[in-house]
Protein backbone atom coordinates (compact mmCIF):
# COMPACT_ATOMS: atom_id res chain seq x y z
CA UNK A 1 0.00 0.00 0.00
CA UNK A 2 2.76 2.55 0.82
CA UNK A 3 4.39 1.93 -2.41
CA UNK A 4 1.31 2.15 -4.72
CA UNK A 5 0.67 6.13 -2.39
CA UNK A 6 4.11 6.83 -3.23
CA UNK A 7 3.66 5.78 -6.82
CA UNK A 8 0.75 8.15 -7.36
CA UNK A 9 2.60 10.47 -5.97
CA UNK A 10 5.56 10.28 -7.96
CA UNK A 11 3.37 10.49 -10.99
CA UNK A 12 1.38 13.32 -9.53
CA UNK A 13 4.56 15.50 -9.08
CA UNK A 14 6.26 14.33 -12.05
CA UNK A 15 4.10 13.93 -14.43
CA UNK A 16 0.83 16.62 -13.78
CA UNK A 17 2.49 19.26 -12.51
CA UNK A 18 4.94 19.23 -15.15
CA UNK A 19 5.39 23.06 -16.65
CA UNK A 20 7.88 24.32 -18.86
CA UNK A 21 9.25 27.19 -15.61
CA UNK A 22 9.18 23.79 -13.77
CA UNK A 23 11.50 22.13 -15.95
CA UNK A 24 13.94 25.20 -16.05
CA UNK A 25 14.07 26.26 -12.11
CA UNK A 26 13.77 23.19 -10.60
CA UNK A 27 16.82 21.32 -11.94
CA UNK A 28 18.75 24.28 -10.62
CA UNK A 29 16.79 24.18 -7.18
CA UNK A 30 17.73 20.66 -7.56
CA UNK A 31 21.72 21.05 -7.48
CA UNK A 32 23.19 21.03 -4.27
CA UNK A 33 25.36 24.38 -5.25
CA UNK A 34 21.82 25.96 -4.89
CA UNK A 35 21.78 24.46 -1.08
CA UNK A 36 24.90 25.02 -0.51
CA UNK A 37 24.84 28.95 -1.96
CA UNK A 38 21.52 30.04 0.10
CA UNK A 39 22.31 28.25 3.31
CA UNK A 40 25.84 29.55 3.20
CA UNK A 41 24.56 33.32 2.91
CA UNK A 42 22.58 32.80 6.00
CA UNK A 43 25.62 31.84 7.66
CA UNK A 44 27.62 34.44 6.67
CA UNK A 45 23.81 36.68 7.98
CA UNK A 46 23.69 35.07 11.11
CA UNK A 47 27.38 35.19 11.93
CA UNK A 48 27.67 39.11 11.03
CA UNK A 49 24.12 40.54 12.34
CA UNK A 50 24.20 37.99 15.83
CA UNK A 51 28.39 37.20 16.35
CA UNK A 52 28.80 34.60 18.95
CA UNK A 53 25.04 33.41 19.14
CA UNK A 54 25.06 33.29 14.99
CA UNK A 55 28.16 31.13 14.47
CA UNK A 56 26.93 28.46 17.11
CA UNK A 57 23.30 28.44 15.89
CA UNK A 58 25.55 28.10 11.91
CA UNK A 59 27.91 25.67 14.02
CA UNK A 60 25.21 23.50 15.17
CA UNK A 61 23.11 24.00 11.79
CA UNK A 62 26.33 22.91 9.88
CA UNK A 63 27.28 19.75 12.22
CA UNK A 64 23.76 19.10 11.42
CA UNK A 65 23.72 18.44 7.55
CA UNK A 66 27.19 17.19 8.47
CA UNK A 67 25.89 14.25 10.66
CA UNK A 68 22.27 13.88 8.45
CA UNK A 69 24.65 13.46 5.36
CA UNK A 70 27.49 11.15 6.86
CA UNK A 71 24.69 8.40 8.28
CA UNK A 72 22.33 9.23 5.82
CA UNK A 73 24.91 7.69 2.95
CA UNK A 74 26.76 5.63 4.95
CA UNK A 75 23.95 3.34 6.82
CA UNK A 76 20.66 4.46 6.16
CA UNK A 77 20.71 4.03 2.28
CA UNK A 78 22.80 0.68 2.31
CA UNK A 79 20.40 -0.31 5.42
CA UNK A 80 17.43 0.29 3.73
CA UNK A 81 18.41 -0.28 0.18
CA UNK A 82 15.06 1.24 -1.87
CA UNK A 83 15.43 2.03 -5.68
CA UNK A 84 15.33 5.16 -6.88
CA UNK A 85 12.04 5.85 -9.50
CA UNK A 86 14.36 6.42 -12.52
CA UNK A 87 15.61 2.81 -11.85
CA UNK A 88 11.95 1.07 -11.38
CA UNK A 89 9.83 2.72 -13.61
CA UNK A 90 10.14 3.46 -17.06
CA UNK A 91 8.08 6.43 -18.06
CA UNK A 92 10.02 9.09 -15.50
CA UNK A 93 10.58 12.38 -16.51
CA UNK A 94 14.48 12.49 -15.65
CA UNK A 95 15.52 15.95 -15.83
CA UNK A 96 18.75 15.58 -14.42
CA UNK A 97 21.66 12.58 -13.71
CA UNK A 98 21.19 10.06 -11.91
CA UNK A 99 23.99 9.00 -9.16
CA UNK A 100 23.91 5.30 -8.41
CA UNK A 101 23.71 5.58 -4.77
CA UNK A 102 20.01 4.03 -3.05
CA UNK A 103 17.27 6.25 -2.55
CA UNK A 104 16.15 6.63 0.77
CA UNK A 105 16.05 8.93 2.26
CA UNK A 106 16.40 12.03 0.18
CA UNK A 107 20.05 13.15 1.36
CA UNK A 108 19.00 16.42 -0.36
CA UNK A 109 15.57 17.27 1.76
CA UNK A 110 17.39 16.02 4.85
CA UNK A 111 20.05 18.05 4.78
CA UNK A 112 18.26 21.28 3.80
CA UNK A 113 15.65 20.66 6.93
CA UNK A 114 18.88 19.39 9.24
CA UNK A 115 20.13 22.97 8.32
CA UNK A 116 16.60 24.92 8.47
CA UNK A 117 15.82 23.37 11.82
CA UNK A 118 19.28 23.65 13.28
CA UNK A 119 18.11 27.48 12.36
CA UNK A 120 14.72 27.66 13.77
CA UNK A 121 16.03 26.60 16.75
CA UNK A 122 17.92 29.62 17.85
CA UNK A 123 16.36 32.01 15.58
CA UNK A 124 12.81 31.04 15.01
CA UNK A 125 12.30 33.95 12.36
CA UNK A 126 15.15 33.23 10.00
CA UNK A 127 14.73 29.40 10.14
CA UNK A 128 10.89 30.06 9.37
CA UNK A 129 11.70 32.26 6.35
CA UNK A 130 14.24 29.20 5.42
CA UNK A 131 11.49 26.82 5.40
CA UNK A 132 9.83 27.64 1.96
CA UNK A 133 13.43 26.93 0.48
CA UNK A 134 14.15 23.51 2.53
CA UNK A 135 10.52 22.45 1.15
CA UNK A 136 11.45 23.94 -2.72
CA UNK A 137 14.53 21.94 -2.12
CA UNK A 138 12.47 18.46 -0.85
CA UNK A 139 10.21 19.20 -3.53
CA UNK A 140 12.49 19.19 -6.46
CA UNK A 141 13.54 16.27 -5.86
CA UNK A 142 10.42 14.07 -6.82
CA UNK A 143 9.76 16.46 -9.59
CA UNK A 144 12.70 16.17 -11.41
CA UNK A 145 12.25 12.19 -10.64
CA UNK A 146 15.10 10.71 -8.64
CA UNK A 147 13.04 10.26 -5.56
CA UNK A 148 10.09 8.52 -3.96
CA UNK A 149 7.88 11.14 -2.10
CA UNK A 150 8.26 9.05 0.88
CA UNK A 151 12.11 8.91 0.46
CA UNK A 152 11.58 12.83 1.02
CA UNK A 153 9.43 12.65 3.46
CA UNK A 154 11.56 10.12 5.41
CA UNK A 155 14.53 12.69 4.48
CA UNK A 156 12.67 15.59 6.25
CA UNK A 157 12.13 13.87 9.65
CA UNK A 158 15.66 12.34 9.58
CA UNK A 159 16.80 15.88 9.00
CA UNK A 160 14.89 17.54 11.67
CA UNK A 161 16.17 15.03 14.54
CA UNK A 162 19.57 15.47 13.45
CA UNK A 163 19.15 19.26 14.06
CA UNK A 164 17.46 18.28 16.98
CA UNK A 165 20.11 15.68 18.47
CA UNK A 166 22.60 18.44 17.47
CA UNK A 167 21.06 21.59 19.34
CA UNK A 168 20.50 19.37 22.26
CA UNK A 169 24.30 18.38 22.25
CA UNK A 170 25.15 22.13 21.78
CA UNK A 171 22.64 22.68 25.14
CA UNK A 172 24.06 20.41 27.26
CA UNK A 173 28.07 21.24 26.52
CA UNK A 174 27.10 25.28 26.87
CA UNK A 175 25.42 24.21 30.05
CA UNK A 176 28.46 22.09 31.17
CA UNK A 177 30.98 24.67 30.31
CA UNK A 178 28.63 27.31 31.55
CA UNK A 179 28.84 25.68 35.46
CA UNK A 180 32.34 25.14 34.97
CA UNK A 181 33.41 29.14 34.63
CA UNK A 182 31.18 29.10 38.02
CA UNK A 183 33.26 26.55 39.88
CA UNK A 184 36.74 28.13 38.54
CA UNK A 185 34.86 31.60 39.11
CA UNK A 186 34.37 30.81 42.90
CA UNK A 187 37.92 28.50 43.24
CA UNK A 188 39.77 31.66 42.17
CA UNK A 189 37.56 33.98 44.32
CA UNK A 190 36.49 31.98 47.65
CA UNK A 191 34.18 34.27 49.86
CA UNK A 192 35.18 34.51 53.13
Amino acid sequence: MFQAIDEYLFYLINHKLAWSVFDAVMPVVTHKFFGFSVFGAVGVYLIVRYRIDGLIAFAVAATAVALSDSVGFRVLKPLIARERPCVELADVRLLVSMTTAYAMPSLHAANAFAFTTAVRRYFPATGSALLPVAALIAFSRVYVGVHWPGDVLVGVIFGAVCAAVCAFVEDRVSRYVAGRRRVNRRRKHPRR
